[in-house]
């Protein structure tokens, strides 16, 4: 199933660093919890790229959904797919969940729309500092002021760029016409990548301040 897939990436990308981390300083919930997202992150900074070098593609896929759906979701969500490995590794197959999403919101098929760019900007910009966070969170890398004020900045621009997104979508009324499962799954969606990176924020603007990892730090 391609929801086995990515459970397996986002653990890989942050089991391994909450573990190390515990194991280190003791278990911090803070820690852990801007770990998960970091891995989530980078999941959809992947899929976010294979929303650019396949729109054509998604817009085909796109309309042959929204003829056969309308905007409702089809029975057979594209997460409870199966796949292989070899499709697993391949962009062009994640590309097909922005021409599912594109069902709830059309802007994901269209390259013209802020929501395209806001998302193609976040796969660009946004996977290494994800990375490289979780990293220097667990094994003290870099000036923690420097690390703190990137992670303040690229989590601001995430959550920024997530507010407009939501707004432009509620303010045009994309979500008439759609289930109450669709609009949960858009507001569900959007309400994570504001939520955590409030609380990222949080913790970045403690360790640039404080000159120091302390508050991500568990008890020892």
């Amino acid at each position: 199933l391609n929801i086995v897939y990515c459970c397996l990436f986002v653990f890989s990308l942050s089991v391994p660093f909450v573990a190390v981390h515990t194991k280190r300083y003791g278990f911090s919930a803070l820690q852990a919890s801007i770990a998960l997202f970091n891995a989530i992150n980078c999941l959809i900074c992947l899929w976010e790229l294979a929303l650019y070098h396949y729109r054509t593609h998604i817009r085909e896929t796109y309309l042959q959904l929204k003829d056969k759906w309308g905007q409702r979701l089809p029975p057979n969500f594209v997460l409870l797919d199966h796949a292989s490995l070899s499709e697993a590794i391949s962009l062009r197959h994640w590309s097909q969940i922005w021409a599912v999403y594109a069902l709830l919101d059309p802007s994901y098929a269209d390259t013209t729309t802020f929501g395209f760019w806001i998302d193609v900007g976040n796969g660009c910009f946004a996977l290494l500092p994800s990375l490289a966070l979780n990293v220097a969170m667990t094994f003290n890398i870099g000036p923690p002021r420097v690390v703190g004020i990137i992670g303040v900045v690229s989590n601001y621009v995430m959550m920024h760029g997530t507010f407009l997104y939501f707004a432009s979508y509620l303010l045009n009324m994309r979500y008439k016409g759609c289930s109450r499962a669709a609009r949960g799954v858009v507001a569900f969606s959007n309400g994570l990548w504001i939520g955590f990176p409030a609380l990222a924020i949080y913790a970045c603007f403690c360790v640039a301040l404080d000159g120091s990892f302390a508050v991500v730090r568990g008890n020892t």
